[in-house]
């Protein structure tokens, strides 16, 4: 009892010796509070003896791992489902759900709504396109067969609709790289197949949303600790790479649009006049900042110019 008393204590005393910090960090976009997600880190913990022991060998990890709760803003509640401290290779780590990752595209308004879903060998599915939602027909409470892919549909604020599939044998090929499941067989993959498959097509398809820095940090941190870097991950979908690079051409247009009517109408201004007409008309500091605008801002700020 004394032994469980002192771990219980030391556990408390790292986790709130983050308080100054994590309110920093967190105050960046308000999402979580210390206190609770403090007593929930505690909870996960005292719920957790071998989690607890990885804890007290690595208190660094649980300190990171914390930290990220407040860099990410997503809560460590466990009704909610959206974020976990989980052991991996001596350290604790901070898992993100398919769930959490969800919101996180969601919550900035860009995204309208995300769906995830698993096909079975029985079930009729039709792809249709990119930009086109799917036809997925299954009977929901029978016995549809042996996992054959999964897919994931995003709604985007413009009403445009992005759908991405993934074949078992592509998601399969990611599971292999899992540092968890190639050393041990073990961890989610096992116990959770069905959130991993939806989680895997969701961290692919992000990498076409309107980019969010939550959920970009969100995925650099849940791929850091499974030792697969999605940065690399090539969408082998012809479609897709033929979408991303008319996207891409026509996002550097409008680029070199701007630009050119910010030169014609800046030309007689100083360097610190230029930077305030940047800030004030455009909200950014300087013309580099136009890349990390979305096609349909980017054509906004031409209308604003134009007027």
């Amino acid at each position: 009892m004394e032994k469980n008393l002192t771990t219980a204590k030391e556990l408390r005393n790292i986790v709130n010796s983050l308080e100054n910090k994590f309110g920093d960090i967190a105050s960046a976009h308000g999402g979580v509070e210390f206190q609770k997600e403090a007593l929930f880190a505690l909870q996960i913990l005292q719920g957790n003896s071998f989690l607890t022991t990885i804890a007290l060998g690595n208190k660094n990890s649980l300190m990171s791992a914390v930290l990220n709760v407040a860099a990410i803003g997503l809560s460590l509640n466990p009704a909610q489902k959206l974020a976990y401290l989980v052991p991996r290779d001596g350290k604790v780590c901070l898992d993100i759900s398919y769930i959490g990752m969800v919101k996180l595209a969601t919550d900035p308004g860009s995204v309208m709504w995300v769906q995830a879903e698993v096909v079975r060998a029985k079930d009729t599915f039709t792809y249709t396109g990119v930009g086109k939602l799917p036809d997925h027909q299954m009977q929901p409470f029978g016995d549809r067969g042996e996992v054959v892919g999964v897919y994931s549909v995003v709604r985007l604020a413009t009403g445009e609709y992005l759908t991405t599939t993934m074949s078992i044998e592509e998601c399969y090929a990611i599971r292999e790289r899992s540092q968890a499941y190639k050393k041990k067989k073990s961890g989610p993959w096992v116990t959770d197949e069905g959130e991993m498959l939806k989680k895997t097509v969701i961290k692919r398809a992000s990498k076409l949303w309107p980019k969010t820095d939550r959920l970009q940090e969100a995925i650099s941190v849940v791929n850091e600790h499974e030792g697969i870097n999605f940065q690399n991950e090539q969408i082998d979908n012809v479609e897709v790479k033929r979408i991303e690079s008319v996207d891409y051409k026509r996002q550097r247009d409008l680029i070199d649009q701007i630009t050119y009517i910010v030169n014609e109408k800046t030309e007689d201004l100083e360097i610190a006049e230029k930077a305030g007409f940047l800030e004030e008309k455009l909200g950014i500091a300087s013309i580099k900042d136009l890349k990390k605008k979305t096609i349909t801002e980017l054509e906004l700020i031409i209308g604003e110019l134009e007027e």
